[in-house]
């Protein structure tokens, strides 16, 4: 029944992954939290830029990011939460396509190999406010997350 099929459609869609990356913690956190530069390598990002940073520590707090995918254009700000070296969390605050958009990355360095790998921890939670949107990215979510993963490791 289609009220059913719409009513599933609202639901946030939560993707994680979990992955053993060779790079260090320090240089993995360094690129996330690097928001300015996601337009030259993050897939449908065409701008980025920091808008405010911590007085204290230098790190960036609020971002304006813009996706752009077919005759999709959506510019949004996000709270960024960066504790260095080992999360970073950003959280959109005003949008028109997305109801929630929230992604968390979790940098753990691995044991005797601190200076070559890490574990790293990718959630990605979003929600679009067209229920037909939600319904379409069901089937290319996990694999967007992974083409996003693969974005940051080859930065």
């Amino acid at each position: 029944n289609i009220s059913n099929i719409i009513a599933s459609s609202q639901k946030e869609q939560i993707y994680t992954l979990r992955r053993i990356v060779r790079h260090p913690q320090s240089r993995l956190y360094q690129v996330v939290s690097d928001v300015e530069s996601y337009s030259q390598f993050i897939p449908y990002c065409v701008e980025s830029a920091i808008t405010e940073r911590d007085l204290q520590t230098s790190q960036p707090t609020r971002a304006k990011i813009k996706v752009s995918w077919k005759n999709i254009d959506e510019m949004y700000e996000s709270k960024l939460t960066c504790i260095e070296p080992r999360e970073v969390f950003v959280e959109s605050l005003n949008l028109n396509l997305f109801k929630t958009l929230y992604t968390k990355w979790d940098l753990e360095p691995l044991k005797g190999k601190e200076d070559e790998m890490c574990l790293l921890k990718l959630e990605l939670r979003f929600s679009f406010n067209n229920p037909l949107y939600n319904i379409a990215t069901k089937s290319f979510g996990p694999a967007f997350t992974s083409v996003l993963l693969k974005a940051f490791e080859e930065r």
